[in-house]
């Protein structure tokens, strides 16, 4: 039985087999038990803590999994069973709902194990219905079902638990149910943002990719150069007020990473920070980098950073790209470089963070950071942006700071924080200390008054504005010897000569819905459904380009996956030939239309004449 699972997992679910493959530690259990049940079934009896916990029912699993099943209510959206052991209720959950998707999360590798000896798995492990999930680790399953949730289209899952896994895992069950949907709510999140920000984010990418030249290049040549620095994140949260005067005194003690505005504070309190992060895409952006003065300080950006922010900036500019950027990993593989991916969360800060950690920098410690409306205000005093808690946009949560007195927050906030304790938790070779003196807690830094932190560092042996100042010099003499300005050149004018043989494409498909549309107005269905396979030609040759590959599709697939959904829910209500045919170009016609705003957007950038440096 063993041989024949473990085969079918090497052929449909690989990465379980490796696991299975290098298992030798039990995790969880102190001890486990193979025996039957009274009506002669398999079942384990496990230990842990000095308990004795049978996995099911010792008596009926089958009776046991209908009444389990039957205490569950009413289910909506997908299922997420956490225990899958000898998989008696997943089967009673197929026997009452044979097309149910499910997500099946086994926690236990020796358990899994044990289902692979006892059970015959394949009609399992074949149905399409069923997902198996492996792990231990409540982040990755986290994200891996938040994800599902997401590009499968649920609005709604429900967390089932088996009882024998309440007790045997309550902390791994707890940590899941809050872990999914804190992911789910920051995914959603950044999608809404991306929906709303794509087409702004791909104008800045490509006017920026005009400016790529010797005076702005990748941050490669700097990763891992500071190890023997200490790294202070500032953002411009309320407190930060209160630790300037400390700061300014010592500011020659740590690598100074200013996120967002929070360099405009700074340089107004005398402290000048070694790096500025900035990765928005806004206008508002303007307003930040036409006040910054020194020109000592390196610019750490995004290419979705907002252009002509970036053209105002008159010190060094070192590009970085994230873990979703597809169109500056376009640019790089066209003119041949491939940097480091970096860890792209909601805010500034989140990003500082990452950069600081490649960096090199194995202390990080945050000022600022109060992701709460201290004292009613968002901002310190100096920064750019004149916004407090009446004035500010978003929603407003109530809950508790890190002194345990009531504060108001919003969900961006939120999002921002579970995104720090989520990257603290898979980072454990790096030191996070908060000395934020305000706004909410964030779970797994250690908080401690900046006063005692400074204390116990020297002074830089090092100047840091010297180092960056060598790095950046040696990258652009190898930039230089490597043509690098003219390749960016040769990719502007591949992409702007593709996207107009797209353009003449996309034309005629929208044109042709069009016509379709008209046609079924006037009655002729015959007409519509023999012309309806040129609407899918010229998809199909459309989406050969890789320009629609790598640049518009990761552009458009929210919005085409939202027009999709609501397009099939409407067509189960339509009984009609002609309204089925009306509701499908209607929505075809929405997505292409989509589409050609989209491919306005990059021609536009597209047709400024690059400003070659070098």
């Amino acid at each position: 039985m063993f041989e024949k699972n473990v085969l079918l997992l090497s052929e449909l679910y690989p990465d379980i087999y490796q696991d299975v493959k290098k298992i030798k530690n039990i995790k969880y259990l102190d001890d486990i038990s193979e025996v039957v049940t009274k009506n002669d079934h398999a079942n384990l009896l496990l230990q842990k803590d000095h308990r004795r916990i049978y996995l099911h029912s010792q008596y009926s699993p089958q009776n046991e999994a209908e009444k389990w099943l039957a205490s569950q209510g009413e289910l909506h959206g997908i299922l997420v069973v956490v225990g899958g052991g000898y998989y008696y209720h997943i089967e009673e959950l197929l026997n009452q709902n044979p097309d149910q998707k499910i997500v099946i999360i086994e926690p236990s590798y020796e358990i899994f194990v044990s289902a692979l000896k006892r059970i015959d798995m394949e009609h399992l492990l074949r149905n399409p219905n069923l997902l198996f999930l492996l792990s231990d680790d409540t982040y990755y399953l986290s994200m891996t079902i938040a994800n599902i949730l997401i590009n499968k289209g649920f609005q709604s899952f429900d967390l089932l638990i088996l009882m024998s896994y309440k007790s045997l895992f309550s902390t791994f069950c707890a940590e899941l149910g809050r872990g999914i949907s804190e992911t789910l709510t920051m995914l959603r999140c950044n999608m809404a943002t991306e929906f709303v920000h794509s087409q702004k984010w791909m104008y800045n990418n490509f006017r920026n990719f005009l400016k790529a030249n010797v005076e702005s290049m990748p941050i490669t040549p700097y990763l891992e150069r500071f190890k023997d620095m200490p790294a202070l994140i500032v953002s411009a949260g309320p407190s930060l007020e209160k630790q300037l005067p400390l700061l300014k005194e010592n500011q020659e003690k740590f690598l100074i990473f200013a996120a967002g505005s929070a360099v405009n504070i700074l340089e107004k309190n005398g402290i000048v920070p070694h790096f500025v992060v900035a990765v928005d895409g806004e206008e508002a952006q303007d307003r930040i980098f036409e006040q910054i003065e020194s020109s000592e300080i390196t610019l750490v950006y995004s290419h979705t950073f907002r252009y002509s922010a970036l053209e105002l900036f008159k010190g060094k500019k070192i590009w970085i790209k994230g873990n979703a950027d597809h169109s500056t990993a376009f640019f790089e593989n066209y003119i041949g470089i491939d940097t480091k991916v970096f860890e792209f969360g909601p805010s500034c800060a989140n990003i500082a963070m990452d950069i600081a950690r490649q960096l090199g920098c194995k202390q990080l410690i945050f000022v600022g950071q109060d992701l709460a409306y201290t004292n009613d205000q968002l901002y310190a005093k100096g920064a750019a942006h004149n916004l407090d808690i009446t004035s500010d946009i978003g929603d407003r949560v109530v809950t508790t700071d890190m002194f345990g007195e009531e504060i108001t927050t919003k969900t961006a906030f939120l999002v921002m924080k579970t995104y720090f304790e989520n990257y603290i938790k898979h980072h454990d070779d790096t030191s996070f200390v908060n000395c934020t003196e305000g706004g909410l807690l964030i779970n797994g830094m250690v908080h401690r008054p900046f006063a005692d932190v400074i204390s116990e560092f020297p002074n830089l042996s090092t100047n840091a504005f010297t180092r960056v100042e060598t790095i950046f010099h040696e990258q652009r003499l190898t930039l230089k010897e490597q043509q690098f300005h003219k390749k960016t050149k040769y990719f502007l004018e591949y992409v702007k000569n593709e996207a107009e043989k797209i353009d003449h494409l996309s034309q005629e498909r929208l044109s042709k819905v069009e016509q379709l549309l008209q046609d079924l107005e006037e009655g002729k269905i015959s007409k519509v459904q023999l012309e309806f396979d040129e609407v899918n030609d010229l998809t199909e040759k459309l989406e050969s380009y890789e320009i629609h590959k790598e640049v518009i599709y990761p552009i458009i697939a929210a919005y085409n996956l939202a027009v999709r959904e609501n397009t099939y829910q409407v067509l189960e209500k339509q009984e009609e030939l002609k309204e089925k045919y009306a509701v499908l170009l209607k929505g075809l016609q929405n997505q292409y239309q989509y589409y050609q705003t989209t491919l306005a957007t990059l021609r536009s950038a597209i047709e400024h004449e690059p400003k070659v440096i070098g």
